[in-house]
This record gives C-alpha cells, structure tokens and sequence, in this order.
C-alpha cells in the first residue's frame, strides 16, 4: 500500500514542528502529497476526446493559491471534445474505459480501492483510494477523487501544481502543470453551491462544507476583484444547471410516486422547495442569502469548524467574510 518516504517524513516533521499552533498537522502535509503526486500522475494521462481539469476549492487552493485552509479530495471535471462523434451508448463505454485507465495510474501509485468509498456513473463519480499513513489519525488515511463530465464555461488555464510543504519550506520549483477551472467560474459555482445548499436544506446542521464557501469568496474576492465581475458573466449559467438538475430530480419524483403510489418515500417539505427554487431560483437564493447573514449555527460552524482548517494568515471574522461574500452574492444575483 502507498505510503510517503522518510525524507518526506523528515521534511513534514521539520515543518510540523516550525509551525506548532499554525492549524497545520503533519497528517494534513501527508495527504497533500498524496493529492499531489496523484494530480501528477494523471496530468500525464493521455485518452481520445477527453481533457482532465482541476477545480473547485482545491484548485484556489493548490493551483492559484488564493486560499490558506485545508481542502480535501481532488475535484476534476472530465472535458469532452467536440468533435467526439460517439453515439450515447459509445460515449458510455469510452468513459468507462477512461475511468479503467485512471485506476490503473492509481494501482500503480500502490493505493488500493476503497470499495465501499466508490460509486457513481460515468458522468459523475466518486473514487476512494487508500495509503498507509505514517502519523497516527483518527479517520481512515483516504483520497477522493470527484469526477464529472461537464465542459467548462470560461478558457481554462494551466497551472503548475506543487505541494504544499515544500512551499511552506521555500524549495519549490516547477512542477507538472494541470489544466485548470477559471477562478471567476469556481467563484460563480461556489456562491451558487453554498446558497441553494441553504435554500432546499435550511434545517441541516452539517454546514461545515458549505460555510467554507462564505471564506473562499472572501479570498478571491481579497486578492483579485475582478474575479466578482468574471464570476458575473457564469452566473446565470451556473443557477440554469442548478434548475435543470432540480427539474430532474421533480420529474423522477413524480414518476416514481406514480409507478408505485404508497412505497416511494421523499421529504415532502424537500420537494417543495425543489418546486420552489424551480419557479424562481432568484428569490428561494435571495431569501438563504438573508437567512444566512443571521443564522446563529452559521456563525458557529465558521468559528468551531471552520477557522480550524485554516493555517495561512488570512483569517476574518465572520462578519468580515460573510460582508464580502454577501457583496459578491448580490453582485451575481443581479445578474438573474
């Protein structure tokens, strides 16, 4: 099974200790260089008709560095060419190859399959993988690879990613470059994520994945505002596939409700609020966006959870974050 080396071990070490108290543990700085050396190695992956691009927060993290918390899995959209010429039931099975070929790089890195950890289709999936942790935790030592078929909206750039401790040792040098999801794009789908996340489930209490969005923005929005402007051009897109999904997801309620009357089982109160956020997404994201600013389990999960993933220097206060956040939400809603 997988497991880091003992320079690596040794360099984890040195930083773990030079950093006592920075949020920053030295299982975090393993992982990340199983995330690296895995992004590595499928940069170098070559199949017909399909690019891989990194995204998400692990891409403003570990690509344009504009976040300082802890990430976790690799989110990777599956780009297909234009030109692909394959039937549905072609494109089936030439993704299923694809996906053959990434557990084949990953068996060849010694991590082993999460069996139970791996599920989806080949337009979205899920892959958990194994290694040997060198520092005691807690958690099963695991990676998560998230895997979606979707173009993206905005030109994507390619960036070198490299790993996080030799960055906070400053010894890095170039390393192998990954195409990557535009940031005003992650900023569209993340504002989007987190508010219709707290449109259809107001009452979850586990807020902790969602709540980073309110700091990422902040972030992006610090470093570069042009981004907020970038992000306004996605918007409307990014809602309309939001709805598709939600329309989807209606249509197979009520085919399966139909088909067997008194079995099927869904949050009736759930489904109204998929309903709702169909017939006007705008108000259901505007009325979360105002909910949210409020929310006492909000507030708590950024103090308690949140800002513990933290290890750079940036880190605001709720009220800072969620101003930020807030402005850049409004400045998208607009747009709809």
């Amino acid at each position: 099974m997988r497991t880091i080396t003992d320079s690596q071990v040794e360099l984890i070490d040195k930083i773990s200790k030079e950093r006592q108290g920075r949020r920053l543990n030295a299982g975090v700085l393993e992982d990340d260089i199983h995330v690296t050396e895995a992004l590595h190695a499928l940069s170098t992956l070559q199949y017909p008709h399909v690019q891989l691009v990194f995204g998400g927060e692990p891409g403003l993290a570990k690509a344009y560095r504009l976040i300082e918390r802890i990430t976790f899995g690799v989110d990777l959209r599956v780009v297909l060419a234009d030109d692909h010429g394959l039937s549905q039931k072609e494109l089936y099975e030439h993704l299923r190859t694809f996906y053959n070929l990434v557990r084949a790089v990953m068996t060849d890195l010694n991590f082993v399959a999460d069996k139970k950890g791996s599920y989806g289709s080949p337009s979205s999936i899920t892959m958990s993988w194994l290694y040997q942790s060198r520092y005691p935790s807690a958690k099963k030592p695991r990676l998560h690879l998230d895997f979606s078929e979707r173009a993206p909206r905005l030109p994507t750039l390619l960036k070198p990613i490299g790993y996080l401790d030799h960055r906070l040792d400053a010894q890095e040098g170039p390393g192998p470059r990954l195409h990557c999801l535009a940031v005003g794009e992650t900023l569209a789908e993340n504002v989007s994520a987190f508010l219709r996340w707290r449109a259809v489930n107001p009452d979850d209490m586990k807020l902790t994945w969602e709540v980073r969005h309110i700091y990422d923005a902040y972030c992006v929005a610090l470093a570069d505002p042009s981004m907020v402007a970038m992000a306004r051009t996605q918007f409307p897109g990014v809602v309309a596939h939001d709805v598709k999904i939600f329309e989807q997801y209606l249509t197979r309620v009520t085919t399966v409700q139909t088909k067997y009357p008194g079995l099927a089982k869904y949050d009736t109160e759930g489904v109204k609020r998929r309903e709702a956020f169909v017939a006007n997404p705008k108000a259901c994201l505007l009325r979360a966006l105002s909910a949210t600013e409020t929310e006492a389990k909000t507030l708590q999960e950024y103090y308690t959870r949140l800002l513990r993933l933290i290890y750079g220097n940036v880190k605001p206060t709720f009220e800072e974050a969620f101003a930020a956040f807030k402005t850049c939400a409004l400045a998208l809603l607009e747009t709809l």
